[in-house]
């Protein structure tokens, strides 16, 4: 009997309350002040609907931004392939990372750690063109070398990136751990690879300099030797000089130019040069210029202000 009466009790409340609701209903509809919009909660598949087109056009912004990017990188990279000034090594390491650049792309697993892999080979090739293309010689062997070494891990990399790209989801989900430390490696590879391409490129270029500057000190004895100048001439002659090239400003920056011995014709119409004779160099003037690290050296060269070669012609 309790029971009974439970039910009917239940019955009972439900019933009222559903009358008060549609009371309220029919005074709103009866002319009856409703109760603000701005109060209001908003419905709860609207806001799921603007947080899903907020998320949406940031995805679509982000993929927009790295889309632009890799076409910028492909651009460059495949203006170092067509270059002149690339060597044959650069140019199949360029050939590589642009098939990285591809297969990242295509990554179902640690896509981040793969893009910034790619990322970095790219800017390491961008840096290693950057480097050689104004050498102006024909590049030492140990540094083609390193390059050779940075496109045979160019190469592991690639192999690395389309086994994951072949991979099944149980092989991904049980790999994904040695997966991200062997991109790890591949990043400290590549740091370790630049950074013996640098050194290799500074003591092949400290090597070229050592090599002038033994060049320029037997030049310099042997024009002492045909000179016959005295030890107070040379001295005031080089001083001269070195106010002169300090005056003139005309330091090339950064590279060290070959000293080279003008022999001057007084009967020469087309010299350029001023006829203007120094002590006991009446048949040469030597050219030289002082180098930028302020390493000096005896400078038996006369240079003019308004009339004076330029280095190409050095």
């Amino acid at each position: 009997m309790s029971v009974y009466c439970y039910f009917c009790e239940r019955l009972s409340n439900t019933c009222t309350a559903n009358s008060t609701a549609f009371g309220r209903l029919g005074n709103v509809r009866e002319g009856s002040t409703a109760p603000p919009t701005s109060q209001l909660p908003p419905p709860p598949a609207l806001s799921l609907s603007l947080s899903a087109m907020l998320f949406r056009m940031r995805r679509i912004s982000s993929a927009r931004i790295t889309s632009d990017a890799l076409a910028a990188t492909r651009l460059t990279l495949n203006a170092i392939q067509a270059s002149t000034d690339a060597f044959p090594p650069l140019k199949s390491s360029v050939s590589v990372v642009l098939v990285i650049m591809e297969l990242s792309q295509r990554a179902k697993s640690n896509k981040k750690a793969c893009e910034h892999i790619t990322k970095r080979s790219a800017q390491l090739v961008q840096d290693i063109w950057r480097q050689t293309k104004d050498f102006g010689v024909v590049l030492p062997e140990e540094v083609e070398r390193s390059v050779v070494d940075i496109e045979n891990l160019f190469k592991e990399i690639e192999s690395f990136f389309g086994g994951l790209e072949t991979e099944k989801a149980w092989e991904r989900f049980v790999r994904q751990d040695l997966h991200k430390s062997q991109v790890a490696e591949y990043g400290r590879l590549l740091d370790e690879a630049m950074m013996q391409f640098s050194i290799n490129l500074e003591l092949s270029i400290h090597r070229l300099h050592m090599a002038f500057v033994a060049a320029d000190e037997k030049r310099h004895a042997a024009v002492l030797t045909v000179s016959q100048m005295s030890e107070s001439e040379r001295l005031q002659l080089l001083t001269q000089i070195r106010g002169d090239v300090r005056d003139l400003g005309d330091v090339h920056m950064g590279k060290y130019v070959l000293a080279s011995f003008i022999f001057l014709d007084h009967d020469a119409p087309h010299i350029p040069w001023p006829r203007f004779i120094l002590t006991s160099l009446d048949r040469y003037i030597v050219y030289r210029l002082e180098s930028e690290c302020g390493v000096t050296y005896a400078f038996l060269a006369v240079k003019h202000q308004e009339n004076r070669p330029t280095l190409d012609s050095v």
